[in-house]
């Protein structure tokens, strides 16, 4: 089995994700299809949230996580950007770490980079530093309350 493809590394990044939150007690319901916008859904306090799972294994220079935040269509050859209809919360997997990011804090955005280490010159504007979307009860209580 090629461990290396896309659908691979996308499927191997949703059970990981899905391992974590069962760790914070959220049940994950499961779709019959693959054919919707969002990977999953997860159920927390009464609620249900559309969540779509981005997994990476792409460090960049200055040693920060890329994220691509497209659908691709490879038989297509289409992108697709999500929109708040169809996604609530992003869950990041970078095979290590599962980071929580909701929607409205990515609107927009094609790509989105978590940094694994603070910059030298200490700047933070424009920064997204990975430890603060690292999910934690805290995180868990701020992106699914």
């Amino acid at each position: 089995m090629d461990r290396k493809n896309h659908k691979n590394i996308g499927e191997r990044g949703e059970r990981i994700a899905i391992g974590e939150l069962a760790k914070y007690d959220i049940d994950v319901l499961l779709p019959m299809s693959d054919n919707l916008p969002f990977d999953f859904v997860a159920f927390s306090n009464g609620k249900f949230y559309k969540c779509q799972v981005k997994t990476t294994n792409s460090v960049t220079k200055n040693n920060s996580l890329l994220f691509n935040l497209k659908s691709n269509n490879w038989n297509k050859k289409t992108e697709h950007k999500y929109t708040n209809d169809e996604v609530d919360v992003f869950i990041l997997c970078d095979f290590i770490n599962v980071y929580l990011v909701k929607f409205e804090e990515l609107n927009g955005k094609s790509v989105f980079l978590l940094r694994k280490e603070k910059t030298k010159n200490n700047q933070t504007k424009g920064i997204n530093l990975a430890e603060n979307y690292l999910i934690s009860s805290e995180r868990i209580t701020e992106v699914f309350n």
